[in-house]
């Protein structure tokens, strides 16, 4: 059977669409291309008439074609270059619809408000590739491709055509929830095609109503029909440009939650952190994984670092297509399939986030994970990769003007904070300060370096989960060079809060010659 490689290109440039639950969709899956086809076909030149019910329908080599995409998942995707045109999701519009509004000033229209979708900006054609494809089918499906106008709403005009496209993703049958560099898409399954003729006919099949039954009525509301959610399902596709072996990293895998709703200030994401944890472990309720909690047993040899919850602006996210801010689950090196099958278990289904009795946030699992080697974008060109954090570092040590003799600074605690998450790198004898000096020096000999640190003044308690009231708790921000303990696009978190929303690592690149200088100036006492 040859192959068969179908493109949609969008003549304005401009990808618009929604997902069912009336969030804005970021690019048209197969499922909703095949309810494109299953339009053209019981709409266009190639529908037929029903004899029975005086309307048109599809024809029999047509619902063969569908019903053969419901089996046949494509196996290649190709994604072109795409990037939202308003990355702000909680843009509204007020517009008049489909109803009226009787009031003392007489009639007028209803208003209702609606959030805007600016759609996706696209550089090039979406690609839908199937390896094989009998001929049959293949012909049944180019007949239906010109009748096919638009792929998402309304004004999201398109051009279907049969034509050779490279698959930037191919279909991966192994993968597995939390497979990294895969991506989550929406297929149709099999009965979908009945299913959608079943939805049009329960809708559409009835004769017009009378002229009595139609007539005005007071504050008539408007009736949006429910989107037909039944035979839909996922699958997952691998990167074509995915590297086959992960780095060892303090955190191997991120798992993204979409945020829908408010979008979380700095003060907010600690607490917001620790209420997503607790919801986590109510999820799964008994016999929750120690990495998962944080709490072991007594005499247990505690890892450097357990499930840590990071949430993540939605600027920070572009590169890897989000459309939203998310919250990232990042699951250390050491976690074994109980960890994940627990996780599976309470990503499922809605998850209203809560706090103090109050709603924070609506979060969604899309299938969005990524390998924790390569979670940031590579560093450009003549550039040095740096780190500051996303709000601020809070020291995980007491603070002593002496320790050990010697003074203790910013940038010692900074130090110190990356030796704990890499703490199993860093055998030590000592016990107590001279430990933590022991753990400063290592760091430092393993070449990394803390620049421009400085004390930060603001609502401190919001930036700590739990710490001890007698220490003293002094926020700051500097940048981190990490020198060889890890590769440049790793996502890491340092710091006391690093488990639970603080101290996330953001990358800065700065030039070379700049970095060269920074180091040749620096003393470390």
């Amino acid at each position: 059977m040859p192959k068969y490689c179908l493109t949609a290109r969008f003549p304005l440039g401009v990808y618009l669409g929604h997902t069912g639950d009336a969030n804005r969709d970021a690019y048209p899956d197969p499922a909703r291309l095949h309810a494109a086809l299953m339009n053209a076909a019981a709409q266009g030149v190639h529908a037929e008439e029903d004899p029975n019910e005086h309307q048109l329908r599809p024809s029999q080599q047509s619902l063969q074609a569908l019903q053969w995409l419901e089996a046949h998942p494509p196996t290649g995707l190709a994604m072109p270059e795409q990037q939202w045109l308003s990355p702000d999701t909680s843009r509204m519009m007020y517009r008049n619809v489909g109803s009226v509004k009787i009031d003392k000033t007489g009639v007028t229209r209803a208003t209702e408000n609606r959030a805007v979708s600016d759609g996706v900006s696209v550089n090039g054609a979406y690609g839908y590739i199937w390896d094989e494809m009998p001929v049959d089918i293949a012909e049944a499906i180019t007949a239906l491709l010109p009748d096919v106008a638009c792929l998402g709403e309304a004004s999201s005009l398109v051009v279907l055509e049969q034509q050779e496209i490279e698959a930037t993703l191919t279909l991966d049958p192994q993968a597995t929830a939390f497979s990294t560099e895969r991506v989550q898409v929406r297929i149709a399954l099999p009965g979908r095609t009945q299913h959608l003729r079943e939805v049009f006919h329960a809708r559409y099949g009835k004769k017009p109503p009378s002229k009595k039954a139609d007539k005005f009525l007071k504050d008539d509301p408007i009736h949006d029909p429910p989107i037909p959610k039944d035979h839909l399902g996922t699958a997952r596709y691998l990167r074509v440009n995915a590297a086959d072996k992960e780095c060892a990293t303090p955190w191997t895998k991120v798992i993204l939650l979409e945020v829908h709703g408010k979008q979380l200030g700095p003060e907010e994401q600690v607490r917001a952190a620790v209420a997503l944890h607790r919801a986590l472990i109510a999820r799964i309720r008994t016999d929750v994984s120690p990495v998962i909690t944080g709490r072991y047993a007594a005499g247990a040899q505690r890892p450097a670092n357990n499930l840590a919850i990071q949430y993540i602006p939605h600027r920070h996210l572009e590169a890897l297509g989000l459309k939203t801010s998310a919250f990232a689950l990042l699951v250390p090196q050491d976690a074994d399939s109980t960890v994940y099958e627990q996780l599976n278990q309470a990503l499922t289904g809605p998850f209203p986030l809560r706090s103090g009795g109050k709603l924070l946030c609506q979060l969604k699992y899309n299938g969005h994970v990524f390998r924790g080697d390569a979670f940031w974008p590579a560093p450009q060109p003549g550039t040095i990769r740096m780190w500051e954090p996303l709000n601020v570092f809070i020291p995980e040590s007491r603070p002593h003007n002496k320790q050990q003799g010697v003074l203790w600074r910013l940038a010692d605690a900074g130090l110190l904070s990356v030796a704990f998450v890499w703490r199993d790198n860093f055998p030590t004898k000592e016990t107590g300060p001279a430990r933590y000096v022991e753990l400063r020096d290592a760091a430092y000999n393993a070449d990394v370096r803390i620049f421009h640190d400085h004390p930060v003044s603001r609502n401190t308690r919001s930036f700590v989960h739990r710490t001890n009231r007698s220490l003293t708790i002094q926020p700051w921000r500097g940048l981190v060079h990490l020198g060889s303990l890890q590769q440049d696009r790793a996502i890491i978190a340092l710091g006391q809060s690093r488990h639970l929303g603080g101290g996330l690592l953001i990358p800065v690149d700065i030039p070379k010659s700049e970095f060269e200088t920074m180091t040749s100036e620096m003393t470390h006492a």
